[in-house]
């Protein structure tokens, strides 16, 4: 018997920054990257070999800009150092939660005629980026 399987829709995403969720997040994306390579292929090789020294990550929210909201996203700024805890699934005892230290790296407010005012938020991780499930 084949094991069932749920797929979640971004809707059921959480974001936190220093543990307090965010309200009217749109969207958020965490990249983890190889860092620093060397090459350690020499004369006669006939392909290419690295090795990995250290890996690095970053990400961006973007949000809906609530003018009541004075203690979430739009009182951060850039160089504030964030701990952030995303929840892909939702905050839901055993599903997954990727956190990490951060520092905000960037804030951009766009404002358009036709649409609600948003914000983005940059940031870049500071150490390493963990893997676990939420309590």
């Amino acid at each position: 018997m084949a094991a069932s399987s749920v797929v979640h829709s971004g809707n059921d995403g959480v974001f936190q920054i220093d543990g307090n969720a965010l309200q009217k997040i749109i969207s958020f994306e965490i990249t983890e990257e190889e860092g620093s390579t060397s090459r350690v292929d020499g004369m006669g090789d006939t392909s290419e070999d690295t090795v990995l020294h250290k890996t690095k990550w970053s990400g961006s929210l973007s949000g809906r800009l609530l003018q009541s909201d004075t203690t979430g996203a739009p009182a951060l700024r850039v160089g504030s150092e964030i701990t952030i805890s995303a929840f892909p699934d939702g905050d839901i005892s055993d599903y997954l939660e990727i956190s990490g230290l951060a520092r905000v790296s960037s804030i951009s407010m766009p404002v358009d005629q036709e649409s609600d005012n948003r914000i983005t938020i940059q940031f870049t991780g500071k150490g390493e980026l963990t893997r676990g499930v939420a309590a």
